[in-house]
């Protein structure tokens, strides 16, 4: 009953710490589960609340507010919001038609994570670079770089280095359609190549297409990339085969988040992706760059999906 007399939002963010985690992929390995129930259901709760507020302050959350997380590592595997037949857990002599079986409930499970959505809605455009050659032949996973230019460095001085989950998309002069692919994106510096460290903050994507879709060499096409949720911090590891075997924790990770989350699975038809005059606040004076980006409130964006 907790959530009607506590602000639901700040008691699950202070629940979360104590849920198992894992560091690596959450395949074959447990973490921490939630579960938010009351016997009686939404409506009796509502009533509650109408008849005394000061009481009963809060209602028991909608669906879509446990979608609405940001900085908040839970995901929503189940929600039973109304009724339910309880006849499965009755004895069979109990079991007739005498008494009603279809009874309220209210019933949500959520799961610790290791995403959690930011604050804000990152945006980036820009010409795809030549990277230095160790995503695709050194550890088996290309990445396309946007131009580690001046112009994005402004913006990456306030974005956490690390790995963010989003979206991407190729723009194509063919007008043929949009393709958005899934992508794990590094933020960073790569330490682990020890005295090849990018000497500044770069972006580099991995592109997760879907089966039958190829992806081929796309340097010095533009890119559209959007930032929704951070995954984990970059770190400097003692070997390559443990970056690897991160990296394969990180795309799966990747993958279940921009499928199991409605929010970011939703975001994949942004309009940010389907308007080809898109354009930001923020572009590079250099005419010949192209380059552009913005910041947007994760709470405007959500209003969409609410």
């Amino acid at each position: 009953c907790w959530p009607i007399f506590f602000p639901p939002k700040a008691i699950l963010q202070h629940v979360t710490t104590n849920l198992l985690q894992s560091h690596k992929s959450a395949k074959g390995q447990t973490f921490g589960r939630l579960f938010v129930t009351h016997p009686l259901g939404q409506d009796f709760i509502k009533e509650l609340h109408d008849a005394d507020p000061q009481t009963v302050p809060h209602l028991l959350p909608e669906k879509w507010y446990f979608s609405d997380f940001i900085r908040v590592p839970l995901q929503l595997e189940e929600f039973v919001p109304e009724q339910v037949d309880v006849r499965p857990f009755m004895p069979e002599e109990q079991n007739t038609d005498e008494f009603s079986t279809i009874k309220p409930f209210y019933f949500a499970a959520l799961r610790r994570v290791r995403h959690y959505l930011l604050p804000h809605v990152w945006r980036f455009r820009g010409p795809v670079a030549r990277g230095y050659g160790r995503g695709g032949k050194k550890l088996g996973f290309p990445t396309a770089n946007l131009v580690a230019s001046i112009f994005f460095q402004n913006a990456l001085q306030e974005l956490e280095a690390g790995v963010y989950i989003g979206w991407a998309s190729v723009e194509d002069s063919s007008n043929e359609k949009v393709v958005v692919h899934r992508a794990v994106v590094n933020v960073g510096y790569s330490p682990t190549f020890e005295g090849q460290e990018n000497p500044e903050k770069i972006i580099e994507a991995h592109l997760m297409p879907e089966e039958g879709i190829s992806l081929s060499d796309f340097y010095g096409e533009t890119m559209r990339l959007e930032l929704l949720a951070y995954l984990r911090a970059e770190e400097k590891f003692a070997s390559f085969p443990d970056l690897i075997t991160q990296i394969n924790a990180d795309v799966a990770d990747a993958k279940d988040a921009l499928e199991a989350h409605p929010v970011l699975r939703q975001a994949r038809a942004d309009s940010f992706f389907l308007k080809p005059d898109w354009t930001a606040k923020n572009q590079d004076s250099e005419e010949e760059s192209g380059s552009s980006w913005e910041r947007k409130d994760m709470k405007e964006f959500l209003e969409k999906y609410e």
